[in-house]
């Protein structure tokens, strides 16, 4: 039987913002999930199994950076965590410089 990698949680100290900064604040900056494993609470358990690693090593905050502009991961991150701050970036299009 071979297995495979099907998702995962990125963790990192540092995150998006000055709060972030906090000894006890841990950040998720990144998940993903195979499309065809969606939809059946396994990203939602590998985020209690995180919670539950963090907070064994005392950690009191999780932040995660969340692109806005993605409606689906945004649906999911309101789920468990409170916004605290926005950012719109804007970018200029490298094709135009050709």
């Amino acid at each position: 039987m071979q297995s495979e990698i099907i998702g995962y949680i990125e963790i990192m100290k540092d995150g998006e913002t000055f709060i972030t900064e906090e000894p006890d604040t841990m950040n998720i900056c990144g998940a993903y999930l195979k499309e065809n494993y969606r939809g059946k609470n396994i990203l939602q358990s590998l985020l209690s199994f995180t919670f539950e690693l963090m907070k064994n090593d005392g950690i009191k905050r999780i932040g995660v950076d969340c692109e806005t502009i993605n409606p689906m991961a945004l649906r999911f991150w309101q789920k468990y965590f409170d916004s605290y701050t926005y950012s719109f970036i804007r970018r200029i299009d490298e094709r135009i410089l050709e």
